[in-house]
């Protein structure tokens, strides 16, 4: 009928008109919960609406609006280390990435999320018809790619670094991470490095008062570790002997040392993989807990 023509174009012209006032919400941080609100309903209801927000790159605005444009091109490659609103307390009421607005931790919530519901609806190469689709792919039947902006914005390392250690809903970040790492020993690797990476430049700088970055560091780590795929035993193995470097590397960081060794013990009982491979490793564990005069139980 003539009015089922016009209802999906008056839709679709009423979501073009609100995402054109997406960018002004920098300027409106505290009062743009609804908004994005719609988005992440708009993203629930199908793929043809998850393809309609990729195809007008909202994943590029969020980033930008999180982290502030400009810093997409600095030569940089250091993380902002001011934590969450400028305090590193992960109750602060305000939230920015970076240089960019300073949303509530509502919003950020439902930015991550829309986020991730997008990513979730592209292939990333590795989630082709050759292997089962990864378990939380919102369309395994269709096959959406990721806009290069979204992509060069959204895993841009020091951005993704500053968003997981602000926490910015690290379940949408955990949800992305095991979407792009599924059957991939490169992805893998790349975000494994990322992650270990993150947790010695808060070690070495001595960033103590950042202690929710470093747990936040290690819960996505763990995530990365609990992905249940053809790679998993691969995918363990190689990060858990880098992880081990890493130990070494920072073990006269008492405090530090010892919440990376309960976090690997903490794993051993639940994961056989882990299990496997700590007691292979058990002598090096040893040799660093003697330090401190810790007892490390077999």
């Amino acid at each position: 009928s003539e009015l089922s023509y016009y209802e999906p174009r008056a839709a679709a012209m009423c979501i073009e008109a609100l995402l054109a006032m997406v960018p002004e919400t920098k300027y409106h941080p505290h009062t743009s919960y609804e908004l994005f609100q719609i988005f992440k309903d708009c993203a629930n209801l199908g793929a043809k609406e998850r393809e309609f927000l990729l195809s007008h790159n909202l994943i590029y605005t969020i980033c930008s609006l999180l982290y502030g444009e400009d810093n997409f091109h600095t030569s940089t490659q250091h993380t902002n280390n001011r934590g969450l609103g400028g305090s590193g307390n992960n109750d602060s009421k305000d939230v920015s990435a970076g240089g960019g607005a300073r949303y509530d931790r509502n919003t950020t919530d439902v930015m991550l999320q829309i986020c991730s519901s997008l990513i979730r609806s592209c292939d990333m190469g590795q989630t082709s018809s050759a292997y089962m689709a990864p378990p939380g792919h919102q369309n395994p039947t269709q096959h959406f790619q990721l806009p290069q902006k979204d992509s060069c914005h959204f895993f841009h390392k020091p951005f993704f670094s500053q968003l997981i250690r602000c926490g910015i809903n690290l379940d949408a970040v955990c949800e992305i991470l095991t979407h792009c790492c599924w059957q991939s020993k490169t992805v893998s690797t790349n975000f494994s490095e990322l992650l270990i990476g993150n947790l010695k430049d808060i070690a070495v700088t001595r960033d103590y008062g950042n202690h929710v970055a470093m747990v936040n560091n290690l819960n996505v780590l763990q995530s990365l570790l609990q992905i249940r795929d053809n790679y998993t035993e691969g995918r363990i193995n190689q990060t858990l002997d880098r992880f081990l470097v890493f130990v070494k590397a920072t073990k006269e960081y008492r405090n530090t040392c010892e919440r990376n060794i309960r976090w690997v013990v903490g794993m051993v009982a639940a994961n056989d993989v882990v299990r496997t491979w700590f007691n292979k490793h058990m002598p090096e564990f040893q040799e660093i807990c003697e330090m401190y005069r810790w007892k490390l139980s077999k």
